[in-house]
């Protein structure tokens, strides 16, 4: 049974998330779709345990929690963000594994996922984590948060097309993006792979 104190921190995450909805209704939306796409990825990754996809969820769920604490005029600005807005707007990851740390049940370990799940595989995201360095949760949401807000209509441009994409994924595998980790994804949109799995192992080891 879950305790007074479980439920409290439920309520807290709760209406975090119901904040995002008043401040911004994408972002919210946006999390519910990561979300869902990310419990559908994990089985096809081999994380099958109840508790391992509902912390995977949960992870996806609240991974931009922190756009609460960035200013709506940043967060709903029509056009694309400037220099200024973007290092306000990379600070989310930070903020949000400050506010989810709280919860006794999960923060400890969905902390680190939120912080990093903007990291770059080879080492060039803002925290310089290679590879398996960044948590294997971190490197699912990033590409199924990649795909959403690529997909999503936003006021300064159009949705992506499938091929735009698809091409984004084949460019940045192996450096922003986890390739294994891409090829599962490509499956299960029902994408053909070629550009990803004929493309060899990656070497993320560091350069002395």
């Amino acid at each position: 049974m879950m305790s007074k104190h479980s439920t409290y921190l439920e309520e807290y995450l709760e209406e975090l998330l119901e904040i995002i909805t008043i401040k911004d209704e994408y972002t919210k939306n946006h999390s519910d779709n990561v979300r869902a796409m990310a419990i559908e990825l994990g089985p096809l990754l081999g994380i099958k345990s109840e508790y391992a996809l509902d912390l995977l969820g949960r992870a996806a769920w609240l991974h931009d929690i922190g756009k609460i604490i960035v200013s709506k005029t940043i967060l709903c600005k029509p056009s694309p963000l400037d220099a200024s807005d973007l290092r306000v707007m990379n600070m989310h990851p930070l903020y949000g594994a400050e506010l989810v740390r709280v919860d006794k049940r999960y923060g400890a370990t969905i902390s680190p996922i939120i912080l990093y799940h903007h990291e770059w595989v080879d080492g060039s995201g803002q925290y310089g984590l290679f590879a398996s360095e960044i948590p294997r949760f971190s490197r699912i949401i990033s590409i199924v948060d990649a795909y959403d807000a690529m997909v999503s209509d936003r006021p300064y441009r159009e949705p992506r097309t499938v091929e735009f994409i698809q091409s984004e994924f084949c460019r940045y595998s192996g450096s922003q993006f986890d390739r294994q980790i891409l090829c599962t994804f490509f499956g299960m949109m029902g994408w053909h792979a070629d550009c990803l799995c004929q493309m060899g192992p990656v070497d993320n080891r560091r350069q002395m």
